[in-house]
């Protein structure tokens, strides 16, 4: 019961705290299917507030930096591929520092059933 409240409790602060100025210019639909990412997450991981914030945050700058390098090299080019592959590693990155091993490992376990 705690554990579902603390669920709900968590997703009404990540949409009151969504209109951050991270958010800021991105469309409304990638924008929506971070947060979602985030609150499944979120119940996966039992991610606190701040760890959320930092995923989301993350995630939209992911985003934006993918959406950069779109408008730089064209679709389908190697320089195109070689800078998202490089903005995922800083995403990966960031995630593993917001977040512990263990709450990592329950990611993963979630990904491989």
């Amino acid at each position: 019961m705690k554990s579902k409240f603390a669920t709900i409790a968590l997703s009404t602060l990540l949409s009151i705290s969504i209109v951050t100025s991270a958010s800021a210019g991105i469309p409304a639909g990638p924008k929506k299917r971070f947060e979602n990412e985030v609150v499944k997450m979120t119940q996966i991981m039992g991610l606190n507030s701040t760890q959320a914030d930092q995923i989301l945050d993350l995630k939209i700058d992911l985003y934006k930096k993918n959406q950069q390098a779109r408008k730089q090299f064209g679709e389908g080019s190697s320089e195109l591929s070689s800078a998202m592959n490089k903005n995922m590693q800083a995403y990966q990155k960031g995630v593993s520092k917001s977040v512990s091993k263990k709450q990592l490992q329950a990611l993963f376990d979630s990904r491989n059933k």
